[in-house]
C-alpha cells in the first residue's frame, strides 16, 4: 500500500495511458476519474498500467521473466474495493499470471470459446461460455495463479478488505 501511495503521488500518471478506473466493467470517462479517491469509494478498481516502468523491482522481474520466457511482459496494478467486481467476465489474448499481493480475491475460470486468440480474431459481442466456471479459487497474500489465453475469468474481492494485486501479462506468439 505504501508503495502504491508513492505511485499515486510523486509521480504524473496520464488517465487512459498509464491510470483507469473501471465500474461495473466500464472504464469510467477522463473527466469523472479527476476525483479517483471517491470512485474508488463508490466501488471503482483503481488500474495501473505499465506498473514495472514506475517500480525498479517489477522493472527487474519484468526483465527477468521476460529473458526466461523469450517473450514481451507488461505488470498492471489492480486495487479492488471489497465485494467489487471490477470486470465483467472476459478474456485475454495473452497469458496471465496473478500475484495476490494483499486482501483476498475469489477467481472464476472458465474455458476458452476460441483457441490461441488474438487481437485481431475477437469480435465485441462475444458471450462467455453458458456453462459453470471449472475453477473456483480464493487467493490471499502471497498467492499466485495461471489464466491461459482465452479462458473466459472474473474476481471478486472476498472479506473486509480491499483487494492489490499484480496481473503480469506475457505476450506469446
Amino acid at each position: 500500500w505504501e508503495k502504491l501511495n508513492d505511485l499515486l503521488n510523486f509521480h504524473r500518471l496520464q488517465y487512459g495511458d498509464d491510470l483507469r478506473l473501471v465500474r461495473d466493467g466500464e472504464t469510467l470517462p477522463p473527466g469523472t476519474a479527476k476525483d479517483w479517491r471517491k470512485q474508488m469509494q463508490q466501488g471503482a478498481t483503481l488500474i495501473l498500467n505499465h506498473v514495472h516502468e514506475l517500480d525498479p523491482r517489477l522493472a527487474t522481474l519484468a526483465t527477468q521473466l521476460r529473458y526466461e520466457l523469450g517473450h514481451r511482459v507488461q505488470i498492471n496494478l489492480y486495487c479492488t474495493p471489497q465485494e467489487q467486481q471490477g470486470f465483467d467476465c472476459h478474456y485475454d489474448t495473452h497469458e496471465v499470471l496473478v500475484l495476490q499481493l494483499d486482501g483476498e480475491k475469489e477467481w472464476f475460470i472458465l474455458p476458452a470459446t476460441e483457441t490461441f486468440p488474438i487481437n485481431a480474431t475477437r469480435t465485441p459481442h462475444e458471450l462467455p461460455p453458458d456453462e459453470s466456471p471449472y475453477l473456483k479459487v480464493v487467493l490471499k497474500p502471497g498467492d499466485g495463479l495461471y489464466v491461459p489465453r482465452g479462458h473466459w475469468h472474473y474476481a471478486v474481492p472476498v472479506g473486509e478488505r480491499p483487494s492489490l494485486h499484480l496481473t503480469i501479462g506475457v505476450s506469446t506468439y
